[in-house]
C-alpha cells in the first residue's frame, strides 16, 4: 500500500527499491554489503541506503517495517543462523507484515554462503523444513521457484525444482 515501509535487504544498486517505490509508492530502506553499490544507490536510486552486512537487525525497533524483501541475497546468512535471522525479521515486521526470501538453494540445490573474512564461498543444504521454526510467529509458505517463473505454473514440470522462495506474514 502507498506509504508502507519496506526493508530491501541486499539492495545492491537500488534498482528493485526504485521499482517498488515507483510502482507502489512505498518508502524503502536498503541495506547492502557492497559499499560501492550503496554509494551508487545513494546517488541514483530512490530510497535510503546504508552499507551494512545486514545480519544484525537489532538497530531496528520491533514492529518497524511493513515488508521485508530479499531476493538472491540471503546467501549471506549461514544456514545455522537462518532461524534466528528469520525470527529477527519477524520481530521488526508490524503485525500482518510480510517477508519475501527469494531464490534460495540456487546452485545445485544448495545455498551459497560467502564468507567475507576468508573471501570464500561454500555451499550448504538449506532444507525447506528450515522455515518450520517460524510457524509459531508467522504464516509461512515455501514455493518452488519453478512455479514462480514458468509461463504455465499449473502444467506438469520435468524441471528439477532445486531452488525455492519463502513468503511469510507475521501473525
Amino acid at each position: 500500500r502507498p506509504g508502507d515501509l519496506v526493508l530491501d535487504w541486499g539492495s545492491g544498486c537500488g534498482h528493485q527499491s526504485t521499482l517498488m517505490t515507483q510502482l507502489f509508492d512505498v518508502d524503502v530502506i536498503g541495506l547492502d554489503v557492497t559499499e560501492a553499490a550503496v554509494h551508487w544507490a545513494q546517488e541514483h536510486a530512490i530510497g535510503t541506503f546504508y552499507y551494512s552486512n545486514g545480519l544484525d537487525l537489532s538497530w531496528a525497533p520491533k514492529d518497524t517495517f511493513d515488508h521485508f524483501f530479499a531476493f538472491a541475497s540471503i546467501l549471506y546468512v549461514p544456514g545455522a543462523l537462518m532461524c534466528a535471522f528469520g525470527r529477527e525479521v519477524v520481530r521488526i515486521l508490524r503485525s500482518g507484515g510480510t517477508a519475501f526470501f527469494g531464490w534460495l538453494n540456487n546452485r545445485n540445490g544448495k545455498l551459497g554462503v560467502f564468507e567475507k573474512e576468508s573471501n570464500q564461498t561454500y555451499y550448504e543444504e538449506l532444507p525447506k523444513n528450515t522455515w518450520s521454526c517460524l510457524h509459531d510467529v508467522a504464516y509461512v509458505d515455501v514455493i518452488d521457484d519453478v512455479l514462480l517463473w514458468r509461463a504455465n505454473a499449473h502444467a506438469p514440470s520435468t524441471e528439477r525444482a532445486s531452488s525455492y522462495s519463502v513468503f511469510l506474514r507475521k501473525k
